[in-house]
């Protein structure tokens, strides 16, 4: 699957000689994602994402900032309703957004782990 985004918006900035002024300001995203079923019980997937803030305007930055994101999932079906997932996840920036501690960083890495219980309302009648 392949999704993309595009956004356009205003910024209002306050000018003392020319009260309030318009810029407009945009950011773009795409994203990628593949799923591989080794059996009916269990599965791989993997994910990229990029998203570029042209002004720094969603971020809060306010200078161009772009983002890389790759994830990578192992599911298995434990039981009939109980999802096991292990997960890893690496952001990237080009701006330092993320923070180890309290210190701005270029990126950082995620590791989770959770299960998931499913439902289906058709099995309750």
């Amino acid at each position: 699957m392949v999704n993309g985004d595009y956004g356009r918006g205003d910024r209002f900035v306050t000018d003392p000689t020319l009260n309030t002024l318009s810029h407009p300001v945009s950011w773009t995203g795409v994203g990628g994602y593949v799923k591989y079923a080794f059996s009916s019980s269990s599965a791989f997937s993997t994910r990229y994402e990029y998203y570029d803030d042209h002004d720094g305007f969603t971020v809060g930055t306010l200078v161009p900032t772009h983002f890389n994101e790759f994830t990578t999932t192992f599911e298995k079906l434990m039981a009939h309703h109980i999802i096991s997932r292990f997960e890893y996840r690496r952001d990237m920036s080009n701006q330092p957004v993320f923070l180890k501690g309290s210190n701005p960083v270029l990126d950082q890495n995620t590791l989770t782990a959770g299960l998931v219980f499913t439902f289906d309302s058709r099995e309750g009648k």
